[in-house]
């Protein structure tokens, strides 16, 4: 039922701070060895991705955005979420997923998936 494949999966990053604004930027790459079968994910799948933070409200209230980028299939995932702590345990989120790209990438077959959503999360 599984088939074993040798795979190599590595990247690199860093994120800067720059008055109150957080930044994210990552390179990561998968190498499937020695691979004769037609997979959703290709041989060699180079993914980019970037998140930007940014705190108001001593804290209280945190925005986020961030995308993935597959470079080798063209497919797209991105998130942008507004988070609100009501108090120290209790907080809520709105966000948006987008997920966009071909049927034969490893995100692009769920692209009828994008959502708005809403989180509330209490913590004891």
């Amino acid at each position: 039922l599984f088939v074993v494949r040798d795979v190599v999966e590595w990247g690199i990053g860093m994120d800067y701070p720059y008055r109150g604004w957080t930044m994210l930027l990552q390179l990561n790459q998968t190498v499937v060895l020695d691979n004769r079968t037609k997979l959703l994910l290709s041989n060699v799948d180079t993914r980019l991705l970037g998140v930007l933070r940014k705190p108001f409200l001593a804290d209280r209230l945190q925005t986020e955005m961030g995308v993935l980028q597959g470079l080798a299939r063209g497919y797209t995932a991105g998130i942008a979420r507004v988070t609100y702590a009501i108090t120290d345990q209790l907080w809520a989120r709105l966000g948006y997923l987008l997920i966009a790209g071909s049927r034969n990438s490893l995100i692009g077959q769920f692209h009828d998936n994008d959502e708005v959503f809403f989180q509330i999360r209490y913590t004891y």
